[in-house]
């Protein structure tokens, strides 16, 4: 029985080298960079962060965080209401969970392409406070 070395170390290779496009996501050919929208409702700061390139049907992480004037962190109940506004749809509101001193995390799926309203609702010290925010879902 002849092993053909050469064979072996190009299947391995192979391999190797779809394992690593899997893992960059480089089949789809989305770029993993962060679009950072901020505003300011009555003194306390709200900001958004999201993925650059959203996708319809596809896990959407959404990171909020929430300061005072100071800037210093604010514990609050935080949960979004996503809305598409040329297309009324059923109710999206994912609760947003602690994830660090005035940051709060939750994630949704966009069930349509085009552009949404993101409002990320605040309620802290009694007094809710809203935010909206646009984003654009790809196909």
């Amino acid at each position: 029985m002849h092993i053909d070395l050469r064979h072996i170390l190009q299947s391995l290779f192979l391999v190797i080298f779809l394992v690593l496009m899997a893992s960059c996501n480089g089949a789809q050919g989305v770029e993993s960079r962060t679009i950072v929208q901020r505003q300011v409702v009555n003194d306390m700061t709200i900001t958004l962060e999201t993925a650059e390139t959203l996708v319809v049907n596809q896990q959407a992480v959404f990171v909020v965080t929430v300061t005072d004037g100071q800037g210093k962190p604010v514990p609050a109940d935080v949960y979004l209401d996503l809305v598409m506004p040329a297309h009324p749809m059923g109710t999206n509101q994912p609760l947003a969970e602690p994830s660090a001193d005035g940051v709060y995390r939750t994630s949704s799926v966009f069930t349509m392409d085009g552009e949404w309203a993101v409002t990320v609702v605040a309620t802290a010290q009694g007094r809710t406070n809203q935010a909206i925010f646009h984003v654009m879902v790809l196909p």
